[in-house]
């Protein structure tokens, strides 16, 4: 779980985030492509072109 992580500015090309929790972390400017992210849940996470990701997401 990565849930509220500070990953602004990594390089996350390499890593496997299938079914990772994102939800409130930071990717601002990570290095990452978007299939690695597709099976990650991004819930809230702000991805690295520093926009808040909604889609798909729960209202609580």
């Amino acid at each position: 779980m990565l849930a509220d992580a500070d990953l602004s500015g990594a390089n996350l090309t390499d890593s496997n985030l299938n079914d990772v929790a994102l939800r409130g972390a930071d990717l601002t400017g990570a290095t990452v492509a978007d299939d690695i992210l597709a099976e990650a849940k991004r819930c809230g996470a702000t991805m690295p072109n520093g926009e808040q990701f909604t889609e798909g997401c729960e209202v609580d």
